[in-house]
């Protein structure tokens, strides 16, 4: 029905301050926890100020899934804005969180913004920005470029990359180039277009070619000396 779109009952509000807080997704579910919480009270349904919830009603108020319900509750319990007797049980501790709202508990606020929840690719991110820290800061620019790209192209490829990993390539690098920085960066480059994590695949493939080329040149200049003039 028509009314049912432009009924006040069919939306959801958050308040400004908690989504600043700690995100999105939780200041909507603590809305809906206060709604539920205020119900309980006129219904006179608490349990030593605690009362059940429905999952499957949160989620359609808010489509939050069960699973983000819990990560946010796991959240909030342990910054003791909620306690829960029992997975559907909450008590939310309301004077902690009017403090919240009025900026009064800083070390609160704080806490909740180290908790809130990231999405996997900042996660990511962050991470590689962390590993990217290892590269020797001592390496010319275009040294420490190439290893950017490498640690993007494995990040990319295989969703990840390590302090450990960075390390290992650079200690192979180092060793097989005797820091020679051209070398260097044709081997880091050989694992980037072919997507190595392991450089001592790319040190081999270098050195083939090398090899090669070598061979070449010298059967072309033995082919030159055997001309007869």
């Amino acid at each position: 029905m028509l009314i049912n779109l432009i009924s006040l009952s069919n939306y959801q509000s958050y308040n400004v301050i908690l989504a600043q807080s700690f995100g999105l997704n939780a200041a909507v579910y603590l809305n809906a926890l206060i709604e539920i919480n205020e119900k309980a009270i006129r219904k006179n349904k608490l349990e030593k100020d605690h009362f059940l919830i429905d999952r499957k009603y949160i989620k359609e108020r808010t489509t939050l899934s069960v699973s983000q319900q819990k990560d946010i509750e796991n959240m909030l319990e342990k910054s003791k804005i909620i306690h829960k007797n029992s997975d559907d049980c909450i008590k939310v501790n309301i004077d902690i969180l009017s403090s919240i709202m009025m900026g009064e508990n800083e070390s609160i606020i704080k806490t909740l913004s180290f908790l809130k929840p990231q999405s996997k690719d900042s996660k990511k991110n962050a991470i590689l920005r962390s590993v990217k820290n290892n590269i020797n800061s001592e390496y010319p620019e275009d040294m420490k470029q190439a290893y950017c790209e490498w640690l993007d192209v494995i990040q990319n490829k295989f969703g990840f990359v390590s302090k450990q990993m960075i390390i290992l390539a650079q200690k192979t690098v180092d060793s097989a180039s005797n820091h020679d920085v051209d070398k260097a960066i044709d081997i880091i480059h050989i694992a980037s277009a072919n997507g190595w994590k392991d450089m001592s695949y790319a040190v081999s493939v270098y050195n083939k070619r090398m090899n090669n080329n070598f061979k070449e040149v010298k059967q072309n200049n033995i082919s030159i000396s055997n001309e007869q003039f």
